[in-house]
C-alpha cells in the first residue's frame, strides 16, 4: 500500500460523497462533510510529509519524529475543538467526513489485495 495512493482514494471517497450530498442534502450538511473530510485526508497528509521528511533526512532521531507526530496531533486536536465548538456544523455529516481516510484505507486494501492475487475487485 501507497500512503500517496491512498491520499488519493481519500479525495476520490470525499469528492464521491460530496457530490451525493450537494445532490440529496441541505447545503450545510455537505459544508460538514467537506470539513471533515479536509481535516481527514488534510492530516493524513501531513503525517506523511512528517515521516517521509525525517526518514530522507540522516541523524533525524526517532524522538523528534515523535515529537513532530504528537506537535501533529495536539494541532489537529485544537483545530477539531474549534470546529466543533464554535462554527455551526451538523455533527453526524463531519463525523463521516473524518472518516474519509478509513475508507480509503479499505479501499486501497482491497485494490492492492486484488493486484496481488489476480483478482477482480470491481
Amino acid at each position: 500500500m501507497s500512503a500517496v495512493r491512498i491520499e488519493r482514494w481519500g479525495l476520490a471517497v470525499a469528492l464521491l460523497m460530496l457530490a451525493i450530498s450537494i445532490a440529496w442534502m441541505q447545503p450545510m450538511v455537505s459544508l460538514s462533510l467537506l470539513g471533515g473530510a479536509a481535516i481527514s485526508v488534510g492530516s493524513f497528509m501531513l503525517m506523511r510529509l512528517i515521516v517521509e521528511g525525517a526518514l530522507k533526512r540522516r541523524g533525524v532521531t526517532r524522538a523528534a519524529l515523535i515529537a513532530a507526530a504528537f506537535l501533529k496531533l495536539a494541532v489537529v486536536g485544537v483545530v477539531l475543538w474549534w470546529v466543533v465548538t464554535r462554527l455551526a456544523i451538523r455533527p453526524l455529516p463531519f463525523l463521516v467526513g473524518l472518516s474519509t481516510i478509513m475508507l480509503a484505507i479499505g479501499v486501497e486494501s482491497q485494490y492492492a489485495r486484488g493486484k496481488k492475487t489476480g483478482e477482480d475487485v470491481t
